[in-house]
């Protein structure tokens, strides 16, 4: 397989995170710290100039060093208003199957060149942070497609004008992503009282200085994790036999995106044709794994009848069933298009069969069905006198 990264060695090395520290009393301390090519972060705008929401301002995204919460106006007279919200989401947080969660915290540094940076001209800008339970698509989001968020529980980030790294306890919202992550995907901050003014700005991923880029900071007892792929396909080649069709399914929950070599992007891909087929599976635009597989064909070599009689007979009364059944069987497929191995038949005809089995041996044959009355009165006279006697 072919590996490549646009992150770090060291994210690399330490299974998608930037450092992993293990303290003297047992426990682990995770830093998820995604580099900017595989950061995911955005904004989101309600503004006239942004069609009320409805376009996305991610792509290509003028604002992407920074994360902006705010609400605010256009102009000196106070009008129109534009509410700003912020979404970030650290994916390699799923590839924690287990852990004794501790403590989990968020950290942002205040975005130092925008004019009222962290809301340096705002007397109230408590900013609230929400779990997303809805997938995003960081270049896509808008106001008007912004996923849903799990109301239940959240985060506050309290007024504050300093210029400077600020550090949230998300440790509930950290609990719940964990517990649901098949219905998690990061956080959204929006201000608390979206009515002017109010604004915090912090940098993104996308930020020039690294250093201050989001970060996320989990301590736990017990951690386990998912195993990093170093392959796709289990083996380098495959031989099928001839007229079975076969489905390469790639599918990966930590997958953003598929790629063969016709250009399909499906998870899964279909064929019967003899060939190399090569698949490439983008993680996050962080990094991709590209493997490829040789599929060939052999023909099937017939040994012996599929039936032990050419002709078999039923009452027309209830169905028929033809049973071909054999333990080395991979396929059935019948005359009528069936591909059990059990067929139940109520008119007369011939059927036939055809049948793979392992190694490429197969079975095939035809049986003539017929059917009759099965009917008939039993007649029964008691012993005479003379009989019994």
């Amino acid at each position: 397989p072919l590996y490549s990264s646009a992150a770090s060695d060291v994210y690399k090395r330490q299974l998608l995170f930037c450092s992993i520290f293990l303290s003297s009393i047992g426990q682990t301390s995770l830093t998820f710290k995604p580099e900017n090519e595989c950061g995911k972060d955005a904004i989101i705008v309600n503004s006239p100039t942004w069609n009320n929401g409805s376009t996305p301002i991610n792509n290509p995204n003028p604002d992407s060093e920074w994360l902006r919460i705010e609400a605010w106006t256009a102009s000196s007279n106070g009008s129109p208003e534009h509410d700003h919200r912020a979404l970030v989401q650290f994916e390699e947080l799923k590839t924690i199957t287990n852990i004794n969660l501790i403590s989990a915290t968020l950290k942002l540094y205040a975005y130092p060149d925008f004019p009222y940076a962290n809301g340096g001209q705002a007397e109230v800008n408590d900013v609230e942070i929400f779990r997303i339970t809805k997938s995003w698509i960081e270049d896509q989001v808008s106001w008007a497609n912004q996923p849903d968020v799990d109301n239940n529980i959240s985060a506050i980030i309290p007024h504050n004008n300093n210029y400077d790294f600020i550090e949230v306890d998300v440790t509930d919202l950290v609990q719940e992503m964990l517990n649901d992550p098949a219905g998690s995907f990061g956080f959204l901050l929006k201000q608390i009282d979206e009515s002017p003014y109010g604004s915090m700005n912090f940098a993104s991923s996308d930020y020039p200085d690294y250093e201050r880029a989001p970060e996320l900071i989990i301590t736990g007892e017990d951690i386990e994790f998912t195993d990093f792929p170093t392959e796709i396909f289990p083996t380098s080649d495959t031989t099928l036999c001839t007229g079975l069709g076969l489905i390469l399914n790639v599918q990966d929950d930590f997958a953003n995106s598929y790629e063969w070599n016709d250009g399909s992007t499906g998870s899964a891909f279909g064929t019967s044709i003899e060939g190399t087929y090569s698949v490439t599976i983008n993680y996050n635009n962080c990094f991709t794994l590209t493997d490829t597989i040789n599929v060939f064909y052999q023909d099937l070599i017939y040994s012996q009848e599929a039936f032990s009689t050419t002709d078999t007979t039923g009452c027309i009364t209830q169905p028929l069933t033809l049973d071909v059944q054999n333990s080395e069987a991979v396929s059935y497929l019948w005359s009528n298009g069936s591909t059990t191995s059990l067929l139940e038949v109520t008119d007369a005809g011939i059927y036939s069969v055809n049948i793979i089995l392992e190694n490429c041996l197969g079975l095939e044959g035809s049986i003539n069905v017929d059917f009759e009355d099965c009917n008939f009165c039993l007649l029964y006279t008691s012993p005479s006198p003379r009989d019994r006697g």
